[in-house]
């Protein structure tokens, strides 16, 4: 299921759908989802895409008011499924959408993403150059709250 909404500049796919066939119903209407190679992904879907980090995605800082999702659906066996509807990232709450990018389903499994798309051609805005290197691994204390969170969510089954 792969469902574009024009105006909102957002496209809704389930997470079994690969990240090429996102991207190829985004192109249909000169939109993209402006993913570095992201219409060779032909095997990618879009679960384990987010489950890896969402290689290809424009770094967050070149435009932090931006975000590659907006809203999603995860779940957990034994516990209600986290639903975030399509929204300003700011405008939520807490970044529970930390607990799927890159923890390679360590606390949740992806169902669904509403995803940003943009006009294929136009410009995007640039923050000031900031340079940070994200493939850092995390730290001991940061791995033990990893742990923790873990532990906690194997604890209210």
């Amino acid at each position: 299921m792969i469902t574009l909404d024009k105006e909102s500049l957002l496209i809704e796919a389930d997470g079994s759908e690969t990240i090429a066939a996102i991207e190829a119903s985004a192109n249909r209407d000169q939109l993209t989802l402006d993913v570095e190679g992201a219409a060779s992904m032909t095997a990618v879907t879009l679960e384990s895409w987010v489950a890896s980090g969402m290689p290809g995605v424009r770094p967050h800082w070149r435009d932090p008011a931006d975000h590659a999702v907006a809203g999603f659906e995860a779940s957990r066996v034994n516990m209600p499924p986290i639903v975030i509807r399509p929204s300003p990232r700011r405008s939520v709450g807490p970044d529970l959408f930390a607990l799927l990018a890159g923890c390679e389903k360590r606390f949740f499994s992806l169902k669904s993403a509403w995803l940003r798309v943009h006009h294929v051609g136009v410009k995007r805005p640039e923050a000031p150059a900031f340079r940070y290197d994200e493939r850092t691994p995390p730290s001991e204390a940061e791995e033990s709250l990893l742990d923790a969170i873990a532990h906690a969510l194997q604890e209210t089954r």
